[in-house]
């Protein structure tokens, strides 16, 4: 019950979905395409929408490996506290876009290849960079 995968969903080869405590859940809602590589992992929750395409290599998390305690290497820290990530229907994840904890993408919109999300992005808009950015609105 922590991953819900609706009807129609595909998922291609070596994806990877981690739901990390018990109350989190990752939803992926029908007709979503995630393909091949891609790594979705959650200890609150990510909720992606119905109908929406991965490219691959596409990342999604919704926390970060904690990294303040510099008398501790990185991976004796934890992570940061998890915020919830939000995919809108019918969006597009360009190849190799990673999309960082607390984000919300709207729907119907297009992140461009390699883009690092680090701030919502509102409906029918099209957005690229490191970080992300709006180019356009649809």
């Amino acid at each position: 019950g922590r991953v819900i995968i609706e009807p129609g969903v595909s998922i291609g080869k070596d994806v990877v979905i981690v739901s990390g405590e018990p109350d989190c859940v990752v939803e992926i809602g029908a007709g979503t395409r995630v393909n091949q590589r891609c790594f979705i992992t959650a200890k609150r929750g990510i909720k992606i929408g119905a109908h929406v395409l991965f490219s691959n290599n596409v990342f999604i998390c919704d926390h970060l490996h904690a990294f303040g305690d510099l008398d501790l290497p990185v991976m004796r820290q934890g992570a940061t506290a998890p915020q919830p990530v939000e995919v809108g229907d019918g969006t597009w994840l360009g190849i190799n876009v990673a999309v960082m904890p607390g984000v919300t993408i709207g729907k119907h919109c297009i992140i461009g290849a390699n883009a690092v999300v680090t701030a919502d992005v509102a409906d029918y808009s099209i957005a690229v960079g490191i970080p992300a950015r709006v180019v356009r609105t649809l």
